[in-house]
């Protein structure tokens, strides 16, 4: 079985030594490494060819990180995929740990791990987090939702990636939770691994873990779940798009109305009503949930 690591890189020549370091370390013989790299000018291309010349580095120009993944799957030839950072780290024993168990279930879409989340403060680290709870690696639709989702821990068949058409670049930052939701919504299911595989870098420069969900980052994810939800006409796809919308809508404009700004908290209220004049009933019962399962999250 080949193991595919598909690594996006835009001007990162500070973090991607490291973390193509990790790979190596691996010791495993039957990997690909893939940089898809959006035109960097700060010698990572360089750096790459010098000091991972068995890494495949392409060099092309994308709209975003979701993109560029995208094209990462479309040249991968490995049996299984996963998605490094630049400035992640696969920890030891992590693809051995892949390989077990895609061998005890043979029937999975994918594998998960716990990760690691590494706090900087520029070249130290001042805290670290396990994220190992069973339950968010086996994927529920809460923790699609508004959990930790674990992308960089999963590691899929690459057929499974081809039958979802990959990533909608469309959301340029929520991407990863839309392919998930799609992924539970298609029944695909999940190995869950005991080990922590994968380790976050969280710092200012971070894409992944930088600090508290961002205006922009709320209202894509309220535009993401209206169009899938009125895309969804019946069945379970309906039901849990207007959970997702709920939450959405009801956290963006939580969100307006802490930071005084009420009335664009107002019209993203009465905007969601349009939607799914419900959506107040959906964000509370998914509030009861996200609350009752907070311990899952700080394991």
């Amino acid at each position: 079985m080949i193991i595919s690591l598909v690594t996006p890189s835009l001007n990162r020549a500070s973090w991607i030594g490291a973390a193509l370091q990790s790979v190596v370390e691996q010791k495993d013989d039957a990997i690909e490494i893939l940089i898809i790299d959006g035109g960097s000018t700060d010698g990572t291309h360089d750096l790459v060819r010098q000091r991972f010349p068995q890494a495949t580095l392409i060099i092309q120009p994308d709209r975003n990180l979701y993109e560029a993944l995208n094209r990462g799957i479309e040249r991968a030839r490995g049996d299984v995929v996963g998605f490094l950072n630049t400035d992640d780290r696969l920890l030891p024993g992590a693809l051995a740990a892949v390989r077990a168990g895609f061998a005890r279930r043979t029937d999975s879409a994918s594998v998960c791990g716990g990760c690691l989340l590494q706090t900087w403060d520029g070249p130290t680290t001042v805290q670290e987090q396990v994220l190992n709870h069973p339950a968010p690696k086996a994927l529920r639709a809460g923790d699609i939702i508004s959990g930790h989702i674990l992308l960089n821990g999963r590691f899929f068949h690459r057929p499974v990636l081809e039958a979802l058409s990959g990533f909608d670049d469309t959301y340029p930052t929520y991407a990863d939770r839309d392919l998930l939701g799609r992924y539970h919504l298609a029944g695909y299911q999940t190995t869950v691994l005991d080990e922590v595989i994968y380790a976050y870098g969280c710092h200012a420069a971070s894409l992944t873990f930088s600090g508290r969900a961002s205006p922009t980052l709320l209202a894509e994810a309220t535009l993401m779940a209206r169009t899938r939800l009125h895309d969804s006409p019946s069945g379970a796809a309906r039901r849990f798009y207007r959970r997702w919308h709920g939450w959405a809508a009801g956290y963006e404009s939580a969100r307006l109305a802490v930071t005084g700004e009420i009335s664009k908290a107002w019209k993203t209220g009465r905007a969601a009503l349009a939607t799914d004049p419900l959506w107040p009933v959906f964000f509370a019962q998914h509030l009861g949930w996200h609350v009752g399962t907070r311990h899952e999250r700080h394991t």
